[in-house]
């Protein structure tokens, strides 16, 4: 049986509570292109989500990940609306 990867450029569905906005367990995201190498999709994620990274985001997400240090309030900004999910597909 043969197995392919595809990697899967997905928009991240964000939720908002009236305090933060956060990402519902049930909540896979939706898929916007699929791709044949792990480094084109991460390519074209890092594009997508550039403008975040630079700090133009209005959005705050509840925990700080990765080390971070968040606010007073324990948040840190959005810096990713996209993700690469990989798939493995089988014959």
């Amino acid at each position: 049986m043969a197995k392919t990867t595809v990697y899967i450029l997905s928009r991240i569905g964000w939720e908002y509570n009236d305090e933060v906005y956060f990402r519902p367990e049930s909540e896979g995201g939706t898929p916007i292109a699929a791709y044949g190498t792990k480094e084109r999709a991460q390519a074209e994620c890092d594009k997508r989500n550039a403008p975040l990274l630079k700090g133009q985001s209005d959005g705050y997400m509840r925990d700080a990940r990765n080390g971070e240090e968040g606010n007073e309030y324990g948040c840190v900004p959005i810096t990713e609306d996209y993700e690469v999910v990989p798939v493995t597909l089988e014959d």
